[in-house]
């Protein structure tokens, strides 16, 4: 009967250390993933940020290779007075 009282310490005592040290584990993945989440959403905060910057000097520089101009507001005048119907043509 003692046999069986230690042997049930004894793995009681095994179980808590492992419960323990699965806690401990848990706790620093849990630690990692939260930063490695912020980390990821920085980047790709970040990467936006760039590709927005890079992709609208790439159209830039793709519009003034083939030709295009920059418009102004005289311009746009300009096609408004062309384009514009007229109230006299009905």
């Amino acid at each position: 009967m003692l046999k069986f009282l230690i042997a049930s310490l004894v793995l009681i005592i095994v179980n808590l250390s492992f419960s323990w040290y699965a806690l401990r584990k848990w706790k620093d993945y849990t630690e990692k993933f939260f930063l490695y989440n912020k980390l990821v959403s920085e980047n790709l905060l970040l990467s936006k940020k760039i590709e927005e910057k890079l992709g609208y000097k790439e159209l830039l520089r793709y519009a003034k290779m083939k030709g295009f101009k920059d418009i102004s507001l005289e311009d746009i005048k300009g096609f408004l007075k062309i384009y514009q119907p007229s109230s006299r043509s009905e």
